[in-house]
């Protein structure tokens, strides 16, 4: 503390603070440093303390300006970097492990203009943590942008990468990294001009970030029984300058990309190259050459996958405009149909018709639609006659159909049905496209697919539908609620839900429909539960956080809140988030006596739960202070 005296001091005498606030500081500090020597310090600790000096240093700044004291070196100038800065090592060390504390104390020094500490920094968090890829991003692209330094950024992400070989990210930032370098390599080329200019240029790249003025990240020596070989990850990289320029090194990087990262991580790396090379500023030329290296690449490393061949394929509609974009589009068609009938299997024939289904959705000139339709109906077909038509690529072509207005929807509905009898999709756009539904086609539908929730929806609102229009009358439409609730209930009984899933049963919804049902079809509505639920349907625990959150279920909100906390199968931690959301509705109607026996109630019912008994105390004291409270925090 003593330390602090001559910027104390120094204070005083440019009238920055008043003797009153510099006491108030004094007494502020010490109570923080109390804090950082007891037995167990917390993170919080240190970081309060940062947040106060850094919030004193944001005041004495603004006061200096507004009282206009002439800037020159005294004991206080930068008294208050130091201390933050002090305080921030002292809180790695106690912290080696914390990489988000790490982060702050790099972004604090960053601004404080500290380049060679910001190099020492990264350098001892990534000795401490070496397989942490963000680490060697973010330390890459401190050398890279602030001290200029290639070199130091090329050599860093290097070591990442034999470390983190699997690290997609890691490998698209080492390819932006060579992408910035040769792109100022070829700005300094077209300042310096050719023959001696190019030599300068080469030398000049050789040596980039001497002239830098921070300090570069120096790490420990790598251990090699951890480490990819260096060949996997910078094998042949060319040193001719017009080669690098050309783009080959980023080729390289493609290639040894492909080699090195898992069959799972081929697909979002070539993704991210192809985002990174289209937005680049690169030449033309050098463009169009990476970008077909790229998907050759990508259609090499992915020969069988549908995602990675469309992508392929779209290749010709990324620049395209005009009239130009026509023959583009049909180029990508064909090769898409071309893929399909190399690769014969039904996932690629679905990801022909799903993009098909896509750009016509997106198209507005009425000749490409057409275009687009037409090799929609023909890629189905084509499926269709391989044997390798699927449920997905069936409901693709009929809600194109049905978005088309095409009179062909009825016809090919009805075939699906056939095809996939039990697809419960397939079934619900035959419904919606057959004009004379009837209860026969329902029947045949609900036999087809008993789970399949649409149908049963489908089926309830065509009741509904029938009784408002006059056909039938309400006992009808009870009785065939009623149906519904115990063939549902089937499904209840053999889905196994766990008491903590938040997952809905079949038997759940059609509760649920049947409850509102209930409350909006008369006026005014229900004060009770009508019999059918409270006699005839089991409910998991999951239906009651569904059914409270329904504002025309409002009048029997306690009545769900009993039945809940009540449930054989709900968990002690739900149990008490039913009593508290309870309880909170009773207070709200000033019932205080009933809250009172909910909340002892449910004080016997979690004895042997100390965590869930204090959570529920907690509760009930909000509830009496007038506080809202989370039940489910």
């Amino acid at each position: 503390m003593e330390q602090m005296l001559p910027e104390l001091k120094d204070y005083e005498k440019k009238g920055i603070f008043s003797h009153t606030e510099i006491k108030a500081i004094v007494s502020q500090r010490q109570a923080f440093e109390t804090a950082l020597v007891r037995r167990v310090v917390q993170r919080a600790d240190y970081l309060r303390y940062i947040e106060y000096e850094i919030n004193l240093d944001g005041l004495k700044r603004k006061r200096v300006a507004r009282l206009r004291i002439p800037q020159y070196p005294s004991p206080s100038t930068f008294a208050s970097q130091r201390r933050i800065l002090h305080i921030f090592e002292r809180a790695t060390k106690k912290f080696r492990a914390d990489i988000l504390l790490w982060l702050r104390y790099i972004e604090y020094a960053k601004k404080s203009g500290a380049a060679r500490l910001v190099g020492r920094l990264f350098a001892s968090v990534i000795n401490l943590h070496p397989t942490n890829p963000q680490l060697y991003i973010l330390a890459a692209a401190h050398e890279l942008h602030a001290n200029m330094s290639a070199a130091s950024a090329r050599a860093l992400l290097q070591r990442g990468l034999r470390l983190n070989p699997h690290d997609v990210d890691l490998w698209v930032e080492y390819a932006k990294m060579e992408m910035v370098f040769v792109e100022r390599l070829r700005r300094r080329k077209e300042l310096l001009g050719e023959g001696e200019g190019a030599k300068k240029v080469q030398e000049k790249g050789e040596g980039e970030g001497e002239e830098g003025e921070g300090e570069g990240v120096k790490l420990d020596p790598l251990d090699e029984s951890k480490a990819a070989p260096e060949k996997d990850i910078v094998a042949d990289v060319p040193q001719e300058t017009q080669s690098v320029m050309d783009g080959s090194i980023i080729r390289t990087i493609v290639n040894n990309g492909v080699k090195t990262l898992p069959q799972t991580s081929h697909l979002p790396f070539h993704i991210a190259l192809l985002a990174l090379l289209r937005s680049f500023p690169l030449p033309a030329a050098t463009r169009t050459a990476l970008l077909s290296h790229t998907y050759t690449s990508l259609a090499s490393a992915r020969a069988s996958d549908p995602a990675a061949r469309t992508i392929v394929a779209e290749r010709y509609l990324a620049d395209a405009e005009g009239a130009a974009r026509v023959d583009a589009l049909k180029k990508a068609v064909d090769e898409l149909k071309s893929v399909a009938e190399e690769l014969q299997n039904g996932e690629m024939w679905e990801s022909v018709a799903r993009w098909l289904s896509e750009k016509w959705e997106s198209e507005e000139e009425e000749n490409l639609r057409l275009f687009l339709s037409h090799h929609l109906a023909s890629a189905h077909k084509r499926a269709s006659a391989l044997s390798l038509l699927t449920p997905p690529t069936s409901l693709i072509y009929l809600t194109h159909l049905r978005a088309s207005a095409s009179p062909n929807l009825l016809k090919a509905a009805r075939a699906a049905t056939k095809q996939f009898a039990n697809s419960g999709a397939i079934w619900e756009a035959r419904i919606d496209a057959e004009s004379d539904d009837d209860e026969a086609l329902f029947l045949q539908a609900r036999a087809s697919c008993p789970r399949a929730l649409g149908v049963w929806e489908r089926w309830l609102r065509w009741a509904e539908r029938q009784v408002r229009e006059g056909r039938r009358d309400g006992k009808w439409l009870n009785g065939v609620y009623e149906d519904a609730i115990h063939e549902s209930l089937r499904d209840a009984a053999s889905s196994a839900v766990s008491s903590d899933s938040s997952t809905l049963t079949l038997h759940d919804r059609v509760l649920l429909l049947y409850l509102l049902h209930h409350f909006t079809s008369t006026s005014p509505p229900p004060s009770t539960l009508p019999t059918a639920f409270t006699r005839s349907s089991f409910p998991s625990p999951a239906f009651f956080p569904h059914a409270l959150t329904q504002p025309h279920l409002a009048a029997v909100q306690l009545d769900l809140y009993a039945r809940w906390a009540a449930h054989p199968r709900v968990s002690a931690h739900h149990k008490v988030s039913a009593r508290l959301g309870w309880i909170g509705a009773l207070v709200q109607r000033r019932e205080v006596k009933g809250a009172e026996k909910v909340f002892w109630d449910g004080v016997r019912e979690v004895q042997g739960e100390t965590r869930e008994r204090e959570r529920l105390e907690e509760g009930w004291r909000r509830a009496l202070d007038g506080e809202g409270m989370d039940v489910e925090e």
